[in-house]
């Protein structure tokens, strides 16, 4: 396990650390988090990585206008499958 990073949002100095995410979980549960750590750490996840995202479900949160966004920003088109009715993934 000397490759696994568990990265909290309470320690930013470990940002710069990581370099390769083969499984990107993103659990902050608001828009700004969700597409601020997306900026942060998609680009670092390898391709055929997987990026996993709670609360996409979740109007209240909109976690998914924030993926949504991003991936209209990036002109990115991987398909997003749901984990039952609040988590969704996909793969780079």
């Amino acid at each position: 396990l000397d490759n696994v990073h568990f990265i909290r949002a309470n320690q930013p100095n470990l940002f710069n650390q990581i370099k390769d995410i083969a499984l990107l979980h993103i659990d902050v549960d608001m828009y700004e988090p969700t597409y601020y750590y997306l900026s942060q750490f998609f680009s670092k996840t390898t391709p055929g990585g997987y990026v996993i995202i709670d609360d996409y479900g979740v109007d209240f949160f909109n976690c998914a206008d924030a993926v949504n966004d991003f991936f209209r920003k990036h002109q990115l088109s991987s398909k997003k499958l749901n984990i039952g009715k609040h988590i969704a993934y996909f793969q780079k």
